[in-house]
Formats: structure tokens, C-alpha cells, sequence
């Protein structure tokens, strides 16, 4: 993991953490278990819409989970996976519900195992590579609004075989 790393907030405030000694300090301050920036957060070059809560990784250096909501969650691992550019509205709704679903069974499982709540950007989960910025351009105008439809479109549907979650792989 990293040993320090520079959080831009929405307002372009920046803030640099270090590890130190196995703790997570902010700048100067004393050292602190936890961080939390409140969102959107930008870390690195990607844009987060929810809060960032950086803390001191299980193996060294720092781990930083952004806490997003579900439907955010969900546009975020659509722009990611289908060219919401041309894909067809039908296509950006159904892989709406698909990675909905899909997300609440990763939790589910998560749950049941006693692990922590979190979704990964990895193999493990969805691809999920931040919030949809495109470029300052028209078309991107028209591809966002075409992800924000689906994901309106479809929100809280998920699929279901009688009352179980449908294996959404």
C-alpha cells in the first residue's frame, strides 16, 4: 500500500494523509485510526460521489473505502461495463438490475460470512472505476443522461427467481 497519498474533495481542498507507524496521520495532527472526507472525493484521477474513509491497512500502508449509495453504486459499474453511448435503453436498464443484484448478493454473502460490508473495484466484484464524468462535450452530455434514465428507470428492481435473488454473474 501506499504510505501517502493526496484526497482532493469536491471543493479542490486537498488532503494529505501518511501512514506513520502503523496509524493513519492527517498532515501534521496526531495520529488518528481513521479519516474521513466528506464527498464527493476525487483519489488519484477518479471521482467518487460518496464520502472517503481512509484508515491504516490490515497488512501496512492505507486502505480507503468510499462509502456510496447503492444507486450510485450501481451507475458508476454501468458506464463501467456497456458503451452507455450507444448501447440501447433496454441494455443500460437491464445491466442496471443485473449489477444491482448482483451487488446485494456480494453483500448478502459478505454478511453471512462476517465480513466487512465493502465491494471491491477488483475480479471480485463489479467493475467499478468511479462515478461517470465523460468529456466536456455534448455526447457525453447525452451518455449520462441516457445512464441516469436507466438507472431511475429501474430503481430497486432487482432480479428475482420466486423469492430468491437470481444468480446475476
Amino acid at each position: 500500500g501506499a504510505s501517502e497519498v493526496t484526497i482532493l474533495d469536491a471543493t479542490g481542498a486537498s488532503t494529505r494523509i501518511t501512514a506513520a507507524g502503523g496509524a493513519v496521520r492527517p498532515g501534521t495532527d496526531a495520529p488518528r485510526a481513521e479519516v474521513l472526507l466528506r464527498g464527493p472525493v476525487r483519489i488519484g484521477e477518479t471521482l467518487h460521489q460518496g464520502d472517503a474513509r481512509v484508515t491504516s491497512g490490515p497488512r501496512g500502508g492505507l486502505r480507503a473505502v468510499v462509502e456510496i449509495g447503492l444507486e450510485d453504486y450501481v451507475a458508476a459499474v454501468v458506464a463501467a461495463e456497456l458503451p452507455i453511448w450507444s448501447a440501447e435503453p433496454a441494455e443500460l436498464e437491464a445491466q442496471a438490475i443485473a449489477a444491482r443484484t448482483f451487488a446485494i448478493q456480494g453483500l448478502r454473502a459478505r454478511r453471512a460470512a462476517g465480513e466487512d460490508l465493502v465491494l471491491s473495484d477488483g475480479v471480485l466484484d463489479q467493475a467499478y472505476r468511479g462515478a461517470y464524468e465523460g468529456a466536456n462535450s455534448g455526447g457525453a452530455a447525452r451518455a449520462r443522461q441516457r445512464l441516469v434514465a436507466a438507472v431511475r428507470a429501474t430503481r430497486g428492481l432487482v432480479l428475482l427467481r420466486g423469492d430468491t435473488l437470481e444468480e446475476a454473474r
